[in-house]
């Protein structure tokens, strides 16, 4: 299996002050996903990352969609960023005031990080032999 092409990105948010979750979803709906802190659970952190895609979905086609989104609770935060292409970033804190540097650079990156076309399912057929013949080694004869 393919590795996820933002799976760098969500490794190295475990070296900022801060972060106790991340995860990428893209449009296709292949996920990357870290926790760092046992209170986030991966599973959980995965349905957040669906239930963020479907409300930035809906607040995109009600027109009042942006390309950032910020929700501060107690004990932490949950920040989100949109690329053009439909990927999200999440990115879940801690209440640490001097996490904002680091949620802008990460956020910067993930915006920027090109990403690779999917792959598409190759179109051609392939070729067959009779049973028992090589296979033609596209040698002159």
């Amino acid at each position: 299996m393919k590795e996820h092409p933002f799976q760098a990105w969500v490794e190295k948010t475990a070296k900022y002050s801060g972060v106790l979750a991340c995860g990428v979803r893209l449009a296709n709906q292949s996920v990357a996903i870290k926790s760092f802190d046992e209170s986030i659970p991966e599973a959980r952190l995965q349905e957040v990352l669906q239930c963020l895609a479907e409300v930035a979905f809906t607040l995109r086609n009600s027109q009042l969609g942006s390309s950032r989104l910020r929700w501060v609770f107690e004990h932490g935060q949950l920040q989100s960023a949109r690329r053009l292409d439909g990927a999200i970033a999440v990115l879940a804190m801690n209440k640490d005031p001097n996490a904002a540097p680091a949620i802008e650079e990460l956020f910067a990156e993930f915006l920027n990080t090109v990403s690779p076309a999917p792959e598409m399912p190759s179109l051609s057929v392939p070729e067959t032999t009779e049973a028992g013949a090589a296979p033609d080694s596209g040698g002159v004869q």
